[in-house]
């Protein structure tokens, strides 16, 4: 659903995002939050704030039981 540039979705592996778009622009800010069992693969974009490290491999990976903020 979307209200004022905020879109929210879950998905089947524990992941809840919420996604908001800057006004006039391309760009958005990401908030991603793992409550699943397993690491998940993050996407292209910048780490604002995570609640945890992350592993810098490629692709960037979050953590279970973790949270991040990111622009992409």
């Amino acid at each position: 659903s979307a209200v004022h540039g905020i879109v929210a979705c879950a998905g089947d592996d524990g992941i809840i995002a919420f996604a908001r778009w800057q006004t006039n622009s391309a760009s958005r800010t990401l908030c991603i939050v793992n409550m699943g069992s397993a690491s998940v693969s993050l996407p292209d974009g910048e780490v604002i704030v995570s609640s945890t490290p992350l592993d810098n491999g490629d692709p960037l990976l979050l953590s279970a039981d973790a949270a991040v903020w990111m622009r992409s």
